[in-house]
């Protein structure tokens, strides 16, 4: 029994299974865009536990989008407002 291809986005969407969201990595310039915090206070929430933690590709401090996102909408919550 052969298997069908699932190696074009036609067949992937005909079949209606959505492709996984990619992963992004943001830097720490997109990080204060998104939430209007300095790099200081970023650094110091992270400090104090509250905000994700970095992670190092190469020399770059770098986070995941959906970790940003993810915090985005507890702090929202913790706030009384729906993102």
């Amino acid at each position: 029994m052969k298997l069908p291809s699932v190696s074009s986005k036609e067949t992937l969407m005909s079949d209606s299974i959505q492709p996984a969201k990619a992963i992004q990595f943001i830097r720490l310039q997109r990080i204060t865009e998104k939430t209007a915090l300095s790099r200081a206070t970023v650094y110091r929430m992270i400090h104090d536990g509250v905000f994700p933690k970095p992670m190092k590709v190469g020399r770059c401090s770098v986070w995941l989008e959906s970790d940003l996102d993810q915090w985005i909408q507890c702090f929202l919550e913790a706030h009384g407002r729906n993102g």
